[in-house]
């Protein structure tokens, strides 16, 4: 007798819910990334500047809103909310599982040395050239998939890492105030400190972030 095992299974045998989307944040309006909003401005890519992070915190409600459970997370789509189309030469985006619901004030770029921040099993799910389209929704579909548990929040971090920045035609990604205390953050500088080691964030203050979130959809 022989058996098919489904490669896609969990741990219960039930294979995970596909080709969905889960809206996290969708109403955000302000899109500006200059060097007057650093604080505020949670962007998941920011061309203003050579390099730029950003962390965002999605909690297990969010993500099972619409389907409960385990589930395979093959992207995003992030909101352009202006004409700018440059490409991003070097996009990188990583998913872990967090039993954080807040982004420590403490925190860095690499999240690993804050030992008031907890997170496991990171990976890179995307680390490629990009092609925004304008005033619209992009999709970004992950080379690598996230296996989400179905019970933890998760922490997703944002990297522009191409060490160039366009002032004219860089796209903006639309976020908004959502009422939250500090579950996005944001750095962006012209030094290379993403790729060769770890810094401070600039949103350190639960005073300058304390309700801004990047307009964001995760498909599973």
């Amino acid at each position: 007798m022989s058996f098919i095992i489904n490669p896609y299974s969990f741990g219960s045998g039930v294979p995970p819910i596909q080709n969905k989307t889960v809206d996290i944040f969708t109403s955000g309006t302000t899109f500006d990334d200059t060097a007057s909003y650093q604080n505020t401005a949670t962007t998941p890519y920011n061309m203003y500047y050579n390099y730029s992070v950003c962390h965002v915190i999605v909690r297990a409600s969010e993500i099972n809103a619409t389907d409960s459970g385990a589930k395979i997370i093959t992207g995003v789509d992030i909101e352009n909310g202006v004409n700018g189309t440059a490409s991003m030469s070097s996009f990188r985006i990583s998913v872990a599982h967090t039993t954080e619901s807040f982004l420590s004030t403490l925190m860095e770029t690499d999240i690993s040395q804050s030992s008031s921040f907890t997170y496991f099993d990171r990976q890179t799910c995307y680390d490629s050239i990009y092609f925004p389209t304008s005033n619209a929704w992009n999709t970004v579909n992950f080379s690598n998939n996230f296996i989400y548990d179905g019970t933890s929040n998760i922490v997703i971090t944002f990297e522009n890492r191409s060490g160039s920045y366009n002032i004219s035609n860089r796209p903006k990604w639309k976020y908004g105030s959502r009422g939250l205390s500090f579950r996005a953050a944001l750095f962006q500088d012209d030094y290379d400190n993403i790729t060769t080691g770890s810094f401070p964030m600039i949103t350190t203050s639960t005073s300058t972030a304390n309700s801004h979130y990047p307009n964001l959809k995760i498909n599973y």
